[in-house]
């Protein structure tokens, strides 16, 4: 058995026997970074992709880069390989960012396909031949060698295969250097003997999709889209690609969006997802609803996820989790009919501390309805508490969701109430709530945020006068322009990894493909960068912050904490700043997450009563 596990700040790969309980278990470090997924390709050999930090020269100036590599070892940690082998041995260089001819591929992980029939290949994609059109190669893993079996092409940048290991389907984007549109075309053909057809075309920046592609069926002609249906909810369907006609509805509902379907081996739909008050899985193969009979039966109330099966399906590895549980892992048998417990997250935790996570919604200043989750200290009378709201990240296609959050149980151990809120633009609600969040970053999102904390305050769940926001990336962000929206509302504020200069934000984000449709996204003729950005309202704060942010976060450049905090310290203002040397976007790292929230408890302690 194989599972990723943090230890000493680290992602690792751990193996260890599931038959031989005295046998040793081992931790394997990536060779840079942080390992992303690991698989069996054999009895004993293990194929993993890790990420890392790096720079790539841009032409005027080095860049700063994320990179994925793969590496193969056995499950000892030992006879450690990098599979992918460039000329003159440049598999670890990382290279120019735009070379054309020969380049060095700043992701050498994507696999498309492990290939179950045939282990000792897999399809990948790498734009050795020209950066961001990557070619599909057939690799084998033992002799390094590689045949290419699709040739890039311009805007294409991701290829998918159908379950008989054949390249089938192919989207990208393009911006031309005006940056004036944000085309996207996806090809298709029904075998690996005919040549590639367009299958859709349309700008981001003015059109919707017509569908979007999301799987293979058995038959050849027909596949499965998802698109918006008469709710403006997103709902999923099979589409005859010759005649051009949605078949049927696979999955649909009036008040959500359905998240994503699961597609077996055969090309049936073994079951959907979608979001309500919480995760819900809707199995609809054979097997899959015996499965969830077992899973009700053990484990009523919990969120389950499948993780992995054996080739029968016969043993199947589950998590098991809830806003109490920060997941408990067990090992199925169907075989032998037995169900045994492998692993626990957080396992020194005293689980009979945490709190629930109740839903809950208030109306907006305009009548929006906002959905939100409300964590209460366990044992408290639940009136007139010292509150933390906190706004997620994103926050374009992101939400909050009933499940176990470490930053919320922390805060209510210590005796605060914590609001969640699912402010407009977030995910999962449908199409018309998604798109009430465009050209609102700096504006209508805050004050849905800021109408959530008077909510508390009127219904008896918040002291007024204790009162701070925290939150991280754009929730970073709200937690200090939301003070700028409404002075007073706030004690404290608590920001991680924020954007608090949004022009210099876009500069940044010039470097990738998609800077127009996210320009197109958060500019508005409402507001002005100016009136939206925290480093250009410095006079604006009154109120102590505390500010943290990684050094190679990848997402929001550090220099954004850098320059705030200056201009903070300039005028004389309460400000405190942590800066975690080798820390990323996402506090991934064991220890700067016990410094942070040590800090966190620390100043909430100092200015809340």
């Amino acid at each position: 058995m194989l599972f990723l596990q943090n230890v000493y700040g680290k992602t690792i790969v751990v193996t260890r026997s599931l038959t031989d309980t005295a046998a040793e278990t081992y931790g394997i470090p990536p060779i840079a970074g942080e390992f992303r997924w690991a698989k069996w390709i054999s009895k004993d050999k293990i194929l993993a992709s890790y990420r890392f930090a790096a720079q790539r020269d841009g032409g005027r100036r080095r860049v700063d880069t994320t990179e994925g590599r793969l590496m193969i070892f056995d499950w000892q940690g030992k006879e450690i390989e990098d599979p992918i082998v460039y000329a003159n041995n440049q598999s670890a260089s990382t290279g120019s960012l735009f070379r054309r001819a020969h380049h060095v591929s700043q992701f050498q992980d994507e696999v498309i396909d492990f290939l179950e029939d045939d282990p000792e290949h897999i399809l990948i994609q790498l734009d050795y031949q020209e950066a961001l059109e990557p070619d599909v190669y057939k690799l084998n893993l033992e002799s390094k060698r590689r045949e290419r079996l699709i040739s890039g092409r311009a805007r294409v940048q991701n290829w998918v295969s159908d379950h008989n290991g054949v390249v089938r389907y192919g989207i990208g984007n393009r911006r031309n250097r005006s940056f004036d549109e944000a085309m996207t075309i996806a090809y298709f053909r029904k075998n690996g003997n005919e040549d590639f057809e367009p299958l859709f075309e349309y700008d981001e920046l003015t059109e919707n999709p017509p569908f979007n592609f999301s799987g293979f069926t058995a038959d050849p002609a027909v596949i499965y889209i998802s698109l918006t249906n008469e709710h403006r909810k997103k709902a999923y369907y099979t589409y005859n690609v010759d005649s051009e006609e949605i078949i049927e509805v696979v999955a649909s509902s009036e008040d959500y969006d359905i998240n994503s379907i699961s597609i077996d081996d055969t090309g049936a739909v073994e079951y959907y997802t979608f979001v309500d008050d919480r995760d819900q899985i809707v199995r609809v193969g054979g097997l899959e609803k015996m499965l969830e009979r077992t899973f009700e039966a053990n484990f009523p109330g919990e969120l389950i996820q499948i993780l992995s099966r054996s080739n029968d399906d016969k043993v199947i590895a589950l998590k098991v989790s809830s806003p109490t549980n920060p997941g408990s892992f067990y090992l199925l048998n169907l075989r032998e009919g037995s169900m045994e417990p492998i692993a626990y997250n957080y396992a020194a935790l005293d689980y009979e501390k945490l709190s629930p996570m109740t839903s809950v919604s208030y109306s907006a200043r305009d009548g929006l309805e906002i959905p939100a989750y409300l964590s209460l200290p366990k044992n408290s009378d639940g009136k007139n508490l010292p509150m933390i709201i906190m706004p997620h990240g994103g926050p374009w296609w992101v939400r909050d969701s009933w499940r176990f959050d470490y930053w919320v149980q922390f805060l209510t151990t210590r005796g605060y109430a914590v609001l969640q809120m699912n402010f407009r633009g977030s995910s999962g609600y449908g199409y018309q709530f998604s798109e009430l969040g465009y050209k609102e970053w700096g504006r209508k999102m805050l004050e849905d945020i800021n109408d959530g904390a008077k909510w508390a305050v009127e219904l008896g769940y918040a002291d007024p006068d204790n009162m701070c926001i925290m939150g991280g990336s754009y929730g970073g962000y709200a937690a200090l322009q939301a003070v700028v929206k409404d002075p007073g509302l706030y004690k404290c504020s608590i920001s991680f990894a924020p954007i608090t200069d949004l022009s210099d934000f876009m500069v940044d984000r010039r470097l990738y493909t998609d800077y127009r449709i996210y320009e197109n996204y958060v500019v508005s003729d409402d507001w002005s960068f100016e009136e939206a950005s925290p480093s250009e309202n410095i006079d604006k704060y009154n109120i102590p912050i505390l500010l943290a942010h990684g050094v190679v976060d990848r997402s929001v450049q550090v220099d954004q904490s850098r320059k705030f905090y200056q201009a903070m310290n300039d005028e004389g203002k309460e400000i405190k700043y942590i800066e975690f040397e080798y820390g990323n976007h996402f506090l991934s790292n064991e220890e700067y997450r016990i410094q942070f929230l040590t800090e966190v408890e620390q100043f909430l302690a100092k200015h809340l009563d």
